[in-house]
């Protein structure tokens, strides 16, 4: 799997605070996409999430984005995230993980 950025990971956006629904974007170069999942935790939680990203496109400098809803989540809530990505080999990288807060 080729990526944008560095080539140890998936580079996407990201902010510091979110608010009611939030729309999580992953920017990537891949030739055959499998499978993409973002992967989330609240707080000091040890119980990692998933939101399925069906559809993504393969491709050169592609993107794709899911959106979770923090409408019921408390203000300042802290929010761990990354996203995965499996190719055509079964092969899996993720990105970095990232942290922003609920406002």
């Amino acid at each position: 799997m080729k990526q944008i950025g560095d080539n140890n990971s998936l580079n996407n956006l990201k902010c510091s605070r979110v608010k009611g629904i939030t729309t999580f974007t992953v920017k990537y170069t891949e030739a055959i996409v499998i499978e993409t999942k973002l992967m989330y935790s609240y707080g000091t939680s040890k119980a990692w999430q998933e939101q399925s990203l069906p559809g993504c496109p393969s491709g050169n400098y592609v993107s794709c984005s899911t959106n979770l809803d923090f409408t019921a989540t408390a203000p300042g809530t802290k929010v761990y995230y990354y996203f995965r990505m499996k190719d055509s080999f079964d092969r899996i990288k993720q990105s970095t993980t990232y942290s922003v807060t609920v406002a």
